[in-house]
């Protein structure tokens, strides 16, 4: 994406996926951004990735400087460091994955966790 940029948007929100009744599950907000409707991959920069519960409560947040989404598939792409936000448990990591249709995020190098609310079973 990056060597095929043009004149990338400026302060974007893209809503990449909705629940059953339209409202927004899934949202980008960008510094910068380009679509490349062809391909259904949205570039963005200075990201910020938000998953919302149905009530539209913020359930996940994923922050990185670049990104990549893949609209038809629902899934992204970061490289280089990124945040990960998910309850009270934050991880850090260098190049990310993430799918919205099977909730799951894999950091690929050097991750770093931070948990207020892991718990390993049973009630604490």
């Amino acid at each position: 994406c990056v060597a095929n940029l043009q004149v990338p948007a400026e302060d974007v929100t893209i809503p990449v996926e909705t629940f059953d009744d339209g409202s927004v599950k899934v949202m980008i907000f960008a510094k910068k951004a380009q679509y490349f409707l062809d391909k259904g991959l949205v570039w963005a920069e200075d990201v910020t990735v938000r998953r919302l519960k149905p009530d539209g409560r913020l359930e996940a947040c994923i922050e990185a400087k670049n990104c990549v989404v893949d609209r038809f598939s629902k899934s992204g792409w970061a490289e280089g460091a990124a945040k990960v936000t998910h309850g009270k448990t934050v991880f850090r990591g260098n190049g990310i994955f993430f799918s919205s249709p099977d909730a799951y995020v894999k950091v690929f190098n050097g991750s770093d966790v931070e948990s207020a609310d892991l718990r390993f079973g049973g009630a604490l």
